[in-house]
């Protein structure tokens, strides 16, 4: 071998080694995500904007501060380790150098960090620009102005950095831009990792620069009608586009906080699934009993196939048609499989009369007392869809000071496809509001919008399209949370938009006799995906704690010691069901400790957090060569309260009142008891998948060595025991039907009893199938060898 080759290699070896054993602290990363008033007041489409940082901070796991150019003036900043400054491209005469100072002064601090989406300060408070040379010379940028057109994509143009290294050279990032963007550069000292070309021209789109003080990353235009982060776009460029600009968002901002780090770090996720799932329900035929009735129905069942949970948002005074008399018992059927009612304003003219406390305050009231009136007790109204257009951003106090949730209205989903989180601008001293952008795309368009026109199948094809990618390439517990419309469920022609009864009239539109097939389709990726499906309030909590805990984290020896902090006292019921992703390394978590007790609840690079403490929590991780092979729970779709080993069994707790799903690896023979469905290594993979109906203590028997599988089970098993001769069942059926059960031995079995009564066995290759008679009180299943 060539001398220079073989040191080069020996050298990468050593880095190797190193890498493996270099010790990594990180304390209470935080950021600031800074938005200016100015440019929000001159273009309110900031707004969508801003919910989509909220969204990248989430992905990345970082606490965040919602700040205004003009905190960074007032505020002390040192707390932020990096700060990003959204769309700030007007900054008025009054502020321009008291923020250009304050960003001197937080620049002159070590591991004080910036990220700029966006021309920043190129102009004043009238659209006029300013001499850009102060901005230069701070910040060593340069505003190149609007280039490109629908040529362009965004491409990858270094793989040699953090930030890039998962994908290759070349790879489009994006699909085509719909228009130009807003181009901006270091001047010097940088590297250029994505840029915007069209195989002709080239100009940069990200770009980083190191000194020996901060990092800095140069984002030319997180989003603008553009669209370069979008999922799908109705306009052309039309289509569905696999877009990964989110993961690149994210690691810019990990690479702003940590560098280019070497080793495994911790990742807060918002919960321990790939993707987590709520449906926001525009009852716009609340008028309309026969429409209330079948939409109800219709979630009530999907909360209980799949434990997908729905925000139902009545027009109240529309209600008042149906009559509340009748709405009564629908609501209560809602709440007792964990939906909630909420509200879609009082006359759906919110938007346009901005009269709050009538059509915010009066629809609660509404809502409330005449549901309670007849019966209905659903307690306080803590939930608002967005009726009509979009609420601007500066009335959000309206919003924060009355509920807990707020759904946001379509309208920038096209180009910013995620937006959510704790978001407080504009809320003043209500620093508590929980805010969900839509997910791309509403029914309302595929359906109903005049500039839309798809069949149910297009539709339907375009949407599982949208939440495949979410899943499999977004991840990180992303939420998924779709605008549907009772009218759309039922494609009620008499509630219908008047647009489209007309379009239908003249014969300018696509006529779908159903709209069923997209809801069914989404339907079924909510039963079939393992995702996580709060309770809407338990999402709102999980919102807020990703925003303001604090944590800091250690790592040692394959060892990381994350600290994490719990302030609000009311929020500590809430951790159960989130996650720790663990990044940055190929190994696999081999033990969990929380707070000096073993921890039975993590993936292979992912811990689930049962419901902690007030104060401070310590989680330690340890990390190894191989798979885990303890017995563990390995996904939960609902809050995991807690999880323990108690005389050499393993129990935890599920807090539901819809389904709550579940998986556990046993290497051998495990049974759970008090599962109402389980179901083991069907894959090869010796995972037992089950689910409850309701909040329960399940509890993990194994026996090693055993030569009996339980291999399916669709009744509740409460006890088990087995010996040489005999595998006794006790079990139970909340539903009264028919059940059966699926085993394995070597030995086949001589007879099988029900109570008194013998069953007939049928033999399925290795397995061996009993089918239960109907039973409505506990039953013991014998299955006899000898």
């Amino acid at each position: 071998m060539n001398y220079s080759v073989k040191s080069t290699l020996n050298l990468i070896f050593i880095s190797f080694l190193l890498s493996c054993s270099m010790a990594s602290a990180v304390e209470s990363p935080r950021m600031g995500i800074v938005i200016s008033k100015t440019s929000y007041h001159l273009n309110e489409e900031l707004q969508h904007i801003a919910l989509g940082w909220g969204a990248v901070a989430h992905l990345a796991g970082i606490p965040y501060d919602c700040l205004f150019l003009a905190d960074l003036t007032a505020k002390e900043m040192s707390k932020y380790d990096v700060i990003v400054l959204t769309q700030c491209s007007n900054v008025e005469k009054s502020l321009y150098k008291k923020v250009l100072k304050k960003i001197k002064t937080y620049l002159a601090q070590d591991g004080k960090n910036i990220i700029i989406d966006g021309p920043f300060a190129v102009f004043d408070e009238h659209g006029k620009e300013r001499n850009p040379k102060k901005v230069e010379a701070l910040l060593g940028t340069q505003y190149k102005g609007l280039k490109g057109d629908s040529t362009f994509r965004l491409e990858v143009s270094s793989n040699s950095h953090f930030i890039s290294s998962p994908f290759e050279l070349k790879q489009n990032i994006t699909q085509p831009l719909a228009a130009a963007i807003h181009i901006q550069q270091f001047k010097q000292d940088s590297e250029v990792l994505l840029k915007s070309t069209n195989r002709v021209t080239e100009y940069p789109f990200l770009s980083v620069r190191q000194t020996n003080k901060n990092r800095l990353v140069l984002i030319s235009d997180f989003s603008s009608k553009a669209g370069v982060s979008t999922f799908f776009r109705n306009d052309q460029p039309q289509g569905f586009y696999a877009n990964q600009l989110y993961e690149v968002f994210v690691r810019s901002l990990q690479w702003a906080l940590y560098g280019d780090i070497q080793t495994p770090f911790p990742t807060p996720q918002l919960s321990n699934a790939n993707l987590t799932a709520i449906i926001r329900l525009d009852a716009d035929g609340s008028q309309k009993l026969s429409v209330q009735k079948e939409a109800t129905s219709y979630l009530v069942s999907i909360a209980q196939e799949s434990g997908v949970q729905t925000v139902y948002g009545y027009v109240s005074d529309w209600a008042e048609k149906s009559g509340w008399e009748n709405l009564a018992p629908l609501a209560s059927k809602m709440e007792a499989f964990g939906n909630e009612i909420g509200t879609h304003s009082k006359t759906h003219g919110v938007t346009r009369n901005h009269q709050w406390e009538i059509e915010f305050g009066g629809a609660q009231r509404d809502i409330q007392n005449n549901l309670m009136k007849y019966g209905s007790d659903i307690g306080t109204v803590d939930f608002l869809i967005n009726p009509g257009n979009t609420i601007p951003m500066e009335y959000y106090e309206e919003i924060a000071q009355r509920f807990s949730l707020y759904m946001t209205h379509g309208g920038g989903e096209q180009f910013v496809p995620l937006g959510y989180g704790n978001l407080t601008w504009f809320t003043g001293t209500h620093k508590d509001l929980a805010v969900l952008g839509d997910s791309p795309s509403p029914d309302y368009q595929w359906f109903y919008d005049s500039r839309w026109n798809y069949s149910t199948a297009q539709a339907t094809s375009n949407e599982e399209a949208i939440f495949d990618h979410m899943f499999h390439s977004v991840g990180r517990g992303v939420v998924f949370n779709q605008m549907w419309h009772d009218y759309g469920i039922t494609a009620d022609l008499d509630v219908e938009p008047p647009r489209t009864q007309a379009m239908r009239e003249n014969g300018t539109r696509i006529i779908n006799k159903s709209n069923i097939a997209m809801y069914d389709g989404i339907r079924a990726k909510f039963a079939t995906k393992d995702i996580y499906c709060p309770a809407p309030m338990d999402l709102a909590n999980k919102l807020r704690l990703m925003a303001n805990w604090d944590f800091q984290w250690t790592y040692d020896d394959n060892t990381i010691t994350l600290e994490l902090l719990l302030t609000d006292t009311d929020l500590v019921d809430y951790t159960g069901g989130m996650g720790i992703n663990i990044e940055n390394t190929s190994k696999y978590i081999q033990e969990v400790i929380i707070n000096e007790e073993p921890h039975y609840a993590y993936q292979d690079r992912l811990v689930i957090l049962p419901n902690l403490k007030a104060g401070k929590n310590v989680i330690q991780v340890f990390l190894g060569g191989n798979q885990s092979t303890e017995p563990h729970l390995t996904y939960i779709s609902k809050r995991l309260a807690s999880i323990e080993i108690v005389d050499n069994l393993l129990k935890f707790n599920t807090i539901t009142k819809s389904k709550s799903r579940f998986s556990l690896f046993v290497d051998e023979l495990g049974i759970l008891l008090n599962a109402d469905f389980q179901e083991w290594n069907r894959q090869g993979d010796k995972i037992v998948n089950a689910y409850v109906n309701s909040d329960r203590t399940i509890v993990l028997k194994t026996y090693p060595g055993s030569d009996f599988q339980l291999k399916y089970c669709n009744a509740t098993v409460t006890d088990f025991n087995q010996d040489d001769m005999n595998v006794s069942m006790t079990l139970t059926s909340s539903t009264g039907d028919a059940h059966t059960v699926y085993f394995a031995s070597s030995k086949s079995p001589k007879k099988v009893r029900f109570d008194d009564v013998s069953l007939p066995i049928e033999t399925q290759g290795a397995n061996y199938r009993v089918d239960l008679p109907r039973f409505d009180r506990p039953a013991t299943l014998n299955i006899i060898y000898d």
